[in-house]
Order: structure tokens, then C-alpha cells, then sequence
């Protein structure tokens, strides 16, 4: 069976967020898949949630994963992934922010 996680989606306006299993995907050359530990509400995700923000002219719609900063473990890397942004080297496991 291929490896699941799960992910909380914004689903309308001021409503509940479900909790839905999605496939853990295989990372592409240049890209991560990371382990989410921990996440922050912030601003910009209490506007999209009160309905202060239109998804349409971002072209979005409900059943949309919120959130942009968070503390994650590295799952995988993709082939040409080696090192950070500030060039330390990354390995499966490392803690990183996003």
C-alpha cells in the first residue's frame, strides 16, 4: 500500500476544516516532500477563513489547504536537492521551517 498523510482542507467560508488522506508524493529533482510537525495560523489564513478574501480573483476555490509557515521534518529529497537556502546540507529526517 503506498505511503498516505493526512491534511486538514478548507472546505467554505467561517466552516470546519475536514481531515482528508492524500498520497505522500515522490519528490520531483529539484523538490522536498516534507513531514508537517507544526503549523501557524496567521493573518492572511484568518481572512481566507472569515471570507474577507476572494478566493476566485486569486483563482482558488474551497477545498484548499491553508497555511505557509510551518516547522517540518524532511521526508524526502529529490535528486538535485543537497543542501538549504543558506547551504548547510539537508538529509531525510532534518528539521526545517517552511
Amino acid at each position: 500500500m503506498a505511503e498516505t498523510g493526512i491534511a486538514a482542507v478548507f472546505t467554505e467560508k467561517k466552516g470546519d476544516f475536514d481531515l482528508r488522506e492524500f498520497p505522500v508524493p515522490e519528490p520531483r529533482e529539484g523538490d522536498m516532500v516534507l513531514r508537517v510537525s507544526r503549523a501557524n495560523v496567521c493573518g492572511s489564513d484568518m481572512h481566507i477563513w472569515s471570507g474577507h478574501t476572494d478566493l476566485a480573483a486569486m483563482g482558488l476555490k474551497y477545498g484548499i489547504i491553508l497555511g505557509h509557515e510551518m516547522v517540518c521534518r524532511v521526508h524526502s529529497l529529490g535528486a538535485r536537492v543537497k543542501t538549504d537556502a543558506a547551504g548547510q546540507r539537508l538529509r531525510e529526517g532534518d528539521r526545517v521551517v517552511s
